[in-house]
């Protein structure tokens, strides 16, 4: 027998100046994963440390999942309760009444024209759901879902979706454009096994196969009005965890996690990288690197500037801000508890 091949192990390092960030900054970031009997939900952090718990989403128990969604003028509050089946979700504008909508649900996506569309995917039993609200939440249209489908954004060429090809194989799926209310299929995408962003005009993500040896990760990236379609090579051959796309879509950060110790190819260490859709190259972000299986979660302000949440030594999380050509990073004040900006972490507008 062969034995297993090993490596060094990845090493978390942080490396910044501490700072603020500019003035307007806020950050949504995720709950407390995993933490019971505390009022840990998700919450809004500035620049300069101050922390608002976001309205509705606490307390956590050991029965609740609660997850937050950023959409472009809302924040959709997602709880799913094993003792409370029946919670709705519960969609928060930035100006204005809080908005429920019903039960069951695990995506929402803003509807162009005006309220939201949500979907229940479909992953727990089929058939799912694709349901659609006026800006009140209330209920305009609802269809059957007869694969488990993950909704992405309502772009002006069609709702971005994944469909997952065996509710029992999450890893491969078809990236689509659909007519939302009738289904019909608009454009074919590719193959994809993470989905990883998108915007109205482009989504980026990995194809279906990649981590199939000795096969190499590659990350596409498609213009969703022309359908034209561009492949990068990734460092190492190594999937990222995630990704978002800069303000003007020029670049694309990237944010890889770290290596366990058999994993024979790639650097152990997990970074972020910046990557120009334009002229093709990386630029790895200096300062920060992350252990085995922790990728730092990104997000963009509206200034050109990249946002990072990071978990430091499983203790606390911490905020970061850096942009290209920057030699070193900022490391913004408040600590925040574990795994809350690591998790999820979206830019809010100023």
């Amino acid at each position: 027998m062969t034995p297993t091949p090993t490596g060094p192990p990845a090493t978390f390092r942080l490396v910044g100046r501490p700072g603020s960030g500019p003035p307007g900054l806020r950050v949504l970031i995720s709950g407390e994963y995993g933490d019971t009997g505390r009022d840990a939900g998700p919450a809004v952090v500035t620049g300069a440390g101050q922390a608002r718990t976001v309205p509705g989403a606490g307390p956590w128990t050991a029965t609740r999942s609660v997850m937050v969604q950023r959409l472009p003028t809302a924040t959709a509050v997602i709880i799913q309760d094993d003792k409370h089946p029946g919670t709705p979700v519960t969609v928060r504008p930035d100006r204005g009444p809080a908005v429920r909508l019903g039960p069951g649900l695990d995506t929402v996506v803003a509807a162009r024209g005006g309220g939201f569309i949500a979907a229940d995917s479909g992953w727990v039993q089929l058939p799912g759901r694709l349901v659609s609200y006026t800006p009140t939440g209330q209920l305009r249209w609802e269809r059957l879902l007869v694969r488990s489908t993950l909704v992405q954004r309502d772009t002006p060429y069609g709702l971005l979706a994944e469909v997952v090809a065996d509710p029992q194989n999450s890893g491969v799926g078809e990236l689509l454009l659909i007519d939302a209310r009738s289904g019909q299929l608009l454009r074919h995408i590719g193959a994809a096994s993470q989905v990883l962003a998108s915007t109205d005009e482009k989504v980026a993500w990995i194809p279906t196969g990649c981590d199939t040896p000795p096969r190499s990760c590659a990350l596409a990236v498609a213009d969703l009005r022309t359908g034209e379609e561009r492949r990068y090579d990734l460092p190492g051959g190594l999937a990222p965890g995630a990704a978002a796309f800069s303000p003007n879509e020029a670049m694309l950060a990237l944010s890889f996690a770290g290596q366990h110790s058999f994993v024979a190819k790639g650097d152990p260490d997990g970074y972020v990288s910046v990557l120009s859709l334009v002229t093709r190259q990386f630029e790895r972000m200096p300062g920060l690197t992350t252990g085995a299986k922790q990728a730092p979660t990104l997000g963009w302000d509206a200034g050109g500037e990249l946002v990072l949440g990071v978990n430091v030594d499983d203790r606390f999380d911490r905020l970061l801000l850096w942009s290209p050509g920057m030699p070193g990073l900022i490391v913004l004040p408040a600590k925040l508890p574990r795994y809350t900006a690591a998790t999820y972490l979206a830019v809010l507008p100023p």
